[in-house]
């Protein structure tokens, strides 16, 4: 992730678990960024106890077309690309300002751990 005195361009990702029945704040969730050119940043968040937070990521330049995943915090980058998570990609024309229109936040479903 760029420091704060190289970041140019950021993104807020809202995310919203106020739905999810018997909600607990005390579980992490882990939000990665992947960049086309399959660079990855993620961050751990912790939801606030109405099921609220947000992830913030920064980059030095331009980043492309991106691909917004949350998945469960004991998740490693390369699983949360590979399960079947909530996700949301953002589009390389929404960087045509360094922070892009707001995205809707990402309304969770219970997350769970688990194979196919």
């Amino acid at each position: 992730m760029a420091t704060s005195s190289q970041a140019r361009f950021t993104l807020h990702v809202p995310l919203d678990a106020s739905a999810v029945k018997d909600f607990k704040p005390e579980k992490e969730v882990k939000v990665i960024a992947v960049a086309n050119t399959s660079a990855v940043q993620e961050q751990q968040v912790r939801l606030s106890t109405d099921g609220k937070g947000t992830a913030n990521f920064s980059f030095a330049s331009r980043p492309g077309v991106l691909r917004v995943a949350v998945g469960p915090g004991d998740a490693t980058p390369e699983e949360l690309q590979n399960l079947q998570t909530i996700s949301v990609n953002v589009s390389a024309r929404a960087w045509g300002s360094a922070t892009p229109s707001p995205c809707h936040p990402l309304r969770s479903v219970p997350i769970t751990g688990g194979g196919g």
